[in-house]
């Protein structure tokens, strides 16, 4: 708790993105409550997501900063990409294009008093 959590995401590009869209990296406890965050363009906005090219596998850093005041316990790290203008999430896919939601749950975690 109150710890900043260093996470590398990869992006394996399969179609050239439209426009330039954000990555939220959120840490939620059992309960799904937010208890860290970490939203930020990726690749500190060095190399925007309108530029990427398919065939493209991407090294993305990223810190998630945990609440003071997080409780103990296993949390979930939950990941995808965001229109900042709109505010509106990616759709997340399955094999056969159907939308199956709008993030993917990368890692759980211990969160321990600070």
């Amino acid at each position: 708790a109150g710890a900043s959590l260093p996470i590398t995401l990869y992006w394996q590009v399969l179609a050239p993105p439209d426009r330039d869209y954000t990555v939220f990296a959120h840490l939620v406890d059992g309960g799904g409550e937010m208890i860290g965050q970490g939203d930020a363009p990726p690749l500190g906005n060095d190399y925007p997501t309108s530029f990427w090219d398919a065939g493209e596998t991407l090294a993305d850093a990223h810190t998630i900063v945990v609440a003071a005041e997080a409780s103990p316990g296993v949390a979930r790290i939950l990941v995808g990409l965001y229109d900042p203008v709109m505010g509106q999430r990616l759709p997340l896919l399955d094999d056969a294009g159907q939308v199956i939601g709008d993030h993917i749950e990368v890692a759980t975690v211990r969160v321990v008093d600070n």
